[in-house]
């Protein structure tokens, strides 16, 4: 028997490494051909992990990972062959610990194998990306061939609609970049419709730009690069606009024009600009026959045209948990090609010989399918409706081989194939939405659909009662496994998202979707007669009830609680938790329960900014209470203030007091406590209306924790962090935190312990670090290079 505090001989702790990997072992072993399902997991956190470095590895760490790679490949592949055998038995082989647990070193192998082909895939479309090009810093003529129109809805009542164009292969009209190559990123620019030649008639009536998608224009425009994000941790457009081809936006001023001898275009690009007139005249038609928000919501499901959507109908489909039917997805395609087989199957029926000598199911399969990739087409092939159609394609050829429809080894294969392709999916939260809802989906139903097999019966109530289980066990299993992900990256909770989806997907499936199908059918031939607008009509009805669905949700107490965002490792231990569920076969699976738990507890508890300074150095906010943030700046800045409020779950509505916004510059408390203060300038000498208080008295400079100023001026307090518009141009946006530490009160007849206040000052360039998307401090873009004569 050992004495107390005697070591523990290392014979038993290698005994109890050998037995959890025996029984690890034969867990794993036991998953059989679920392991796979588990590959693009860990490619996704390869990837993930080369986007949340803060520091560009350099070529001899990329030369290092790819070696270690390759020999993990190359061992793998000897030992499969065989090729490892006679050495296994030489007499200089040593046999280690684990050499006894084949499954469980080829899992090893083969996650290590992903972790690291995920981070080098994820470099590598990194730094295949075009750079980003310098732009013009005042308004110029450009030239570019127009590839895209898409209608905005005003921003407030009373005004009009506004158009934005997207241009490739555009070149600069200045003497500044005289015979440069044209661009390899597009461009973005807004216009008012009247700017535009014939878009607006002369009773005011607003047309399509379809006719005009592939044409080569000329506008003169003031442009901007992808904006930095707004707070450290949040949002980067600079790393959508990387790898999302885009080099900026602006402005459009005066007419469009049309030059003439445009340069020629490829086959494919006439292909695609043509479907884009189609798609858009398609939308300008729904649109007349459905006008206001119901021709908008129409011309959304049918062709993707989303840019009559106002801003607070969108809002309302948030709140009541129906913002995926405004997105074109997985939902709208399946019942696409529910519809359209349902109608193939029915009119193969009407003939006798067809019905009874070819293969009528499985040539409505291909119907089905081929009519969904109709529909992604038309309605823009976006990332969502694209990843869609292949999981749908797999399930189609499953149906053609006699095998499962939709299996858990199917939605692996298209994530990995997806995730080889374009890596930085991983960070997109329709990828993640789409694919965590798919796994619950596939895994609740092979748990329940026999038991929800055995309640249908032969009575209509019976079947009713067994369809509305499974609409209930649908949504709940679909909502609760995106349910962390919207709040990570919304910063919203829905808790009424069950109610609204019991009755919107039932009336899109059996009403909304059905009779869109029709109306795409009758679209073609409505020239002379107006077909598609028997469809329409009544499709606008099961539309309205939707819109007032939503409505009257968002309307309920508590329909949309304000969590603020979560970081990117709460979101990856959510979804580990929701893969350990979902993937796992055997008792295990239920760790991820916890999993998601704590990652839920630890974006909840994540501390949140007292003071955020905008990235141009005109906007600040002070949190005031727990509960509020005050904003202020001269000017308005309404995207800045509503990506504040998402990123921290504060309100940012209010302003800061009276004082601080006439006499320009205040000392406020920070998180609303009275002994820890902030002194603020908004406003130089010669802006004020009254004497601003240059410098704050001694005596409260003694419990000023931190000075900032949007303006140049001298630092008020000495030996305090001062923020300045010097401060955001070289490290962009800043966020302050207090965090509490426990001191001695000085001067005390009897020394106490008091809590202080100690703040952490973190910009967005110690938070994103050097990258390929973030450029040095005072970076422009690349300037082109000029064209040489044959070119």
């Amino acid at each position: 028997m050992r004495k107390q505090g005697e070591q523990k001989p290392r014979g038993d702790v290698s005994a109890l490494a050998g037995k959890l990997a025996s029984k690890l072992e034969a867990a794993l072993a036991r998953q059989g051909r679920r392991r796979f399902c588990w590959l693009p997991v860990f490619l996704a956190l390869g990837s993930a992990l080369y986007f949340t470095l803060r520091y560009e590895p350099d070529r001899a760490e990329f030369l290092t990972l790819a070696l270690v790679l390759g020999g993990l490949i190359l061992f793998q592949a000897a030992g499969r062959t065989g090729l490892l055998q006679r050495w296994r038995n030489h007499r200089l082989y040593v046999r280690f610990p684990g050499s006894a647990l084949p499954v469980l070193k080829r899992c090893l192998a083969g996650a290590v194998m992903a972790g690291l082909g995920g981070f080098l895939l994820a470099a590598w479309q990194a730094h295949r990306q075009p750079p980003m090009p310098d732009l013009p810093h005042e308004a110029v003529w450009l030239e570019g061939r127009l590839t895209e129109a898409v209608t905005l809805p005003p921003r407030q009542k009373g005004q009009q609609a506004r158009l934005r164009l997207t241009l490739a292969q555009v070149v600069f009209d200045s003497p500044w970049y005289f015979n440069d190559a044209p661009l390899s990123r597009q461009l973005r620019v807004t216009v008012q419709p009247r700017q535009f030649p014939g878009l607006v008639s002369p009773e005011g009536k607003l047309s399509s730009p379809a006719t005009q998608i592939g044409r080569q224009l000329r506008l003169r425009a003031l442009l901007h690069p992808p904006s930095p994000p707004f707070m450290p941790g949040g949002r980067d457009p600079q790393r959508e606009a990387w790898f999302s081809g885009l080099a900026g936006s602006g402005t459009g001023y005066g007419a469009v024009e049309f030059p003439e001898g445009a340069r020629g275009q490829r086959k494919l690009q006439a292909l695609a600009w043509t479907l884009e007139k189609l798609r858009l005249s398609w939308a300008q038609r729904i649109m007349t026959v459905l006008p206001g928000p119901d021709g908008a919501v129409a011309a959304t499901l049918l062709v993707g045209e989303t840019g009559g959507i106002s801003p607070t109908l969108r809002q309302e489909f948030a709140a009541s948990g129906l913002a995926h039917i405004l997105a074109v997805a997985g939902l709208h395609l399946g019942m696409v090609m529910v519809v359209c087989a349902w109608a193939c199957r029915r009119l193969f029926t009407f003939f006798e010989g067809p019905a009874l000598r070819w293969p009528c199911r499985d040539l409505s399969l291909c119907a089905a399918l081929l009519s969904g990739a109709v529909y992604v087409g038309l309605t823009g092939a976006h990332l969502p409706g694209v990843r869609a159609l292949g999981m749908a394609a797999l399930a189609v050829l499953g149906l053609l081989a006699g095998r499962k429809a939709v299996s858990m080894r199917s939605l692996a294969l298209v994530a990995l194939a997806l995730l080889v392709i374009s890596p930085v999916l991983v960070l997109d939260v329709s990828f993640q939405m789409s694919f965590a809802a798919v796994m619950a989906l596939i895994a609740g139903y092979e748990r329940w659909a026999e038991s929800l097999h055995r309640l249908r019966g032969l009575s209509l109530w019976h079947r009713l009662g067994s369809a509305t289980l499974g609409l209930g066990l649908t949504s709940l299993l679909a909502g609760g496994a995106t349910l962390p992900i919207t709040m990570a990256h919304f910063g919203r909770l829905q808790p009424w998202f069950i109610v609204a989806n019991l009755i919107a997907v039932p009336l899109m499936g059996l009403w909304v979707m059905p009779l869109g199908v029709l109306c795409l059918v009758l679209m073609p031939f409505s020239g002379l007669v107006p077909l598609a607008d028997l469809a329409l009509v009544p499709m606008g009805w099961g539309i309205a009830v939707i819109r007032a669905l939503a409505h009257g949700v968002a309307a309920l107490p508590a329909a949309s609680v304000p969590t603020g965002t979560f970081s990117g490792g709460v979101v990856a231990c959510c979804l580990l938790g929701l893969c350990l569920v979902c993937l796992w076969q055997g008792r295990i699976r239920w760790l991820g329960v916890p999993l998601i738990a704590a990652g839920l507890a630890l974006g909840l508890t994540t501390p949140r900014p007292v003071l955020i300074v905008a990235p141009d150095g005109r906007f600040i906010a002070v949190r005031d209470t727990a509960k509020q943030a005050f904003g202020a700046g001269p000017g308005r800045n309404e995207a800045l203030r509503a990506s504040w409020g998402e990123e921290t779950g504060f309100d940012t509505a209010a302003t800061l007091p009276t004082d601080c916004r006439q006499e320009g510059s205040c000392i406020l408390p920070l998180a609303g406590r009275p002994t820890q203060l902030v002194h603020l300038r908004l406003k130089a000498r010669g802006q004020t209306t009254t004497t601003p208080n240059e410098s704050p008295e001694p005596e409260m400079c003694r419990e000023v924790l931190l000075a900032v100023s949007l303006v140049p001026a001298r630092r008020p307090c000495p030996g305090v962090p001062y923020l300045t518009r010097l401060s955001t141009r070289r490290d962009g946006a800043w966020a302050v935190y207090a965090t509490g530490m426990s001191g001695t009160a000085a001067g005390a007849a009897d020394e106490k312990r008091v809590k202080k206040t100690v703040l952490r000052l973190v910009s967005d360039r110690s938070w994103r670090g050097n990258r390929p998307w973030v450029g040095p401090p005072g970076f422009e873009g690349v300037p082109g290079l000029p064209l040489a004569r044959a070119e």
